[in-house]
């Protein structure tokens, strides 16, 4: 077995394999500047190639292309190309006249959102971002005024994505129904529904945290939590009726603690059949941990906003 002809083999594929992905789009023109800001690193490989091709480590050299090759591409946690500094743009929606109800959608692969109560009839907030920059759409669907906020990172950031997720900070007026869709494998949530009219929150989350405040603004919510292994925290204030649906299997809970009442994988707050105000709560989960604050909301808010400072 010719051991050099295998290392050289292995450049030649991935020579091959950096024109196909860049072809395809998958990694950018920066590999090459980021190669040559670092070429010494190239000198330091050549050495090690000398000195092992024909020693018992001679499958180093190969190992060590392949890992060299995904550090330029960017593929994998690298200290050789310095990262992009965050952006923040302001933006501002305002409300159709016609709109009945709102609608606010986050779809992104990872994200930190904040939504919280403002002022005015429209919605608005800032995004902050690194790399490619979120987009956001806004548009009445119906008696509905629909705003989306996405974001599609490119794959050679996809490790990164738990630390360079978007930021989005939005503030949405108070005088209609809404719903709120979140889709995110990874990110911190928090919905400040304090002096809003929520009516549908779906969030669908594999980690991170999710905070949602309820005061005696909500009317009937219904919540759907699809979660793989996140720390879900509901504050809502007593009074308030609260009904839990738990298709969960390793999930904590304090609901018992609370004096709810448990039917199987059902939990049923005292007030819940007298109440005028009810929070309707599914959860589907895998690993995790729920509950609920019955505390003063005041206390409640300073603890979320605490948790929740970046």
């Amino acid at each position: 077995m010719n051991r050099g002809r295998i290392n050289q083999g292995v450049l030649l594929i991935l020579v091959g394999l950096y024109f196909l992905l860049r072809n395809l789009g998958w990694i950018d023109g920066s590999f090459l500047q980021i190669l040559l800001a670092n070429w010494p690193v190239l000198l330091i490989f050549a050495g090690i190639y000398v000195m092992l091709s024909r020693s018992a480590l001679w499958f180093v050299p190969a190992i060590l292309s392949i890992v060299l090759f995904l550090m330029f591409a960017g593929l994998i946690p690298s200290p050789l190309g310095p990262e992009a500094p965050y952006v923040a743009t302001p933006f501002a929606h305002p409300v159709d006249v016609e709109a009945q109800a709102l609608a606010v959608t986050f779809d992104s692969p990872a994200a930190h959102i904040r939504l919280a109560a403002g002022g005015g009839y429209e919605v608005s907030g800032t995004t902050s971002y690194a790399g490619t920059a979120p987009k956001m759409s806004a548009r009445l669907i119906g008696d509905r005024f629909v705003v989306d906020f996405y974001h599609v990172q490119q794959l050679r950031r996809w490790f990164f994505e738990n630390v360079r997720a978007p930021h989005w900070d939005v503030a949405v007026p108070a005088h209609l129904p809404l719903s709120v869709t979140v889709r995110a494998a990874y990110g911190d949530v928090t919905l400040d529904l304090q002096g809003l009219d929520a009516r549908n929150i779906d969030i669908e989350s594999a980690a991170g945290t999710i905070d949602i405040l309820f005061d005696e603004s909500v009317t009937v919510a219904r919540v759907e939590l699809d979660t793989a292994a996140s720390v879900v925290r509901l504050f809502v204030p007593e009074g308030i009726g609260v009904r839990v649906e738990s298709n969960a299997a390793f999930v904590a809970n304090n609901l018992t603690d609370l004096g709810f009442t448990r039917d199987g994988n059902l939990y049923v707050s005292p007030e819940y059949e007298t109440a005028s105000s009810r929070v309707e709560v599914h959860l589907h989960s895998a690993v995790g941990k729920l509950s609920i604050t019955r505390e003063r909301l005041s206390t409640a808010s300073g603890a979320v906003q605490t948790a929740g400072a970046r």
